[in-house]
């Protein structure tokens, strides 16, 4: 199966809005083995389970979808 590609920004805002979560941001990172997402926010609690779950949701994502250039 060939995985379509996306930008950073709109792998990011997919993550985002799965992860329905206020006062965080999430920024997608190339990789030498494709991408990950890092999550980022005012409190480390919050950010330490929001990155746990965006984490899940960025594996499920990286089935279907590449990192654009």
């Amino acid at each position: 199966m060939e995985k379509h590609k996306k930008t950073a920004r709109e792998l990011a805002d997919m993550i985002f809005m799965k992860l329905a979560v206020a006062g965080i941001s999430v920024d997608i990172h190339g990789d030498t083995v494709g991408w990950h997402v890092v999550a980022y926010g005012s409190t480390p609690e919050r950010v330490a389970q929001t990155q746990a779950e965006a984490d899940r949701i960025a594996e499920n994502l990286r089935v279907a979808y590449d990192l654009a250039d």
